[in-house]
């Protein structure tokens, strides 16, 4: 069996999916891993009410935000916002990787970026997958907005105030991220 480990902001419907997708006789674990600015801008979209591409948060039916340029949102606010969450158990978008990682180890770990569907894909030759009928590795299961992105980041790593706290905070993620090898099998 397949099993692709589910972490809040990082594909976590993605990985749902691609556990249920592929079939395997092995055991293999694999886990997405996520910048901490871009899953936490992420979080943002997903939590603050006022830009919440739900339409609300909690959702409640409200239509899905598809953009945000023409909403003239206000994103420092709710960078603001969210920054004065981080630490309180409640919010586990905000929640470090390694929080929901533990002592777990896994076979392969990925990050989440432009890469992620063709690393996804050399897992069939490499474990010898078998896809369900009809399966594609380019789904979209989840997709907030994403065209104030870019102005978003420079914003979170051009704010000294900002990029710092959240470096302190996601401290032993960004330390992670540099070496892969402490949640390798």
């Amino acid at each position: 069996m397949i099993t692709f480990f589910e972490i809040p902001k990082n594909a976590s419907r993605y990985a749902n999916v691609l556990t249920r997708s592929l079939i395997t006789n092995d055991t293999v674990n694999v886990c997405f891993l996520r910048d901490p600015y871009e899953r936490f801008w992420d979080a943002v979209k997903t939590i603050i009410p006022s830009i919440s591409y739900y339409g609300s948060y909690p959702p409640n039916g409200t239509a899905l935000i598809k953009e945000y340029a023409p909403l003239n949102i206000n994103y420092q606010a709710a960078i603001e916002q969210a920054l004065g969450m981080l630490g309180q158990s409640q919010w586990i978008h905000l929640a470090t990787q390694t929080s929901f990682i533990g002592d777990k180890k896994f076979n392969e770990v990925f990050m989440v970026d432009a890469n992620l569907i063709s690393n996804c894909e050399s897992l069939v030759a490499k474990y010898n997958l078998t896809p369900i009928e009809n399966f594609t590795f380019n789904q979209y299961v989840n997709q907030s907005p994403i065209d104030i992105d870019m102005t978003v980041m420079a914003y979170i790593k051009g704010t000294p105030t900002i990029q710092q706290q959240l470096a302190n905070f996601y401290a032993v993620d960004f330390a992670l991220l540099n070496d892969f090898s402490n949640i390798k099998k």
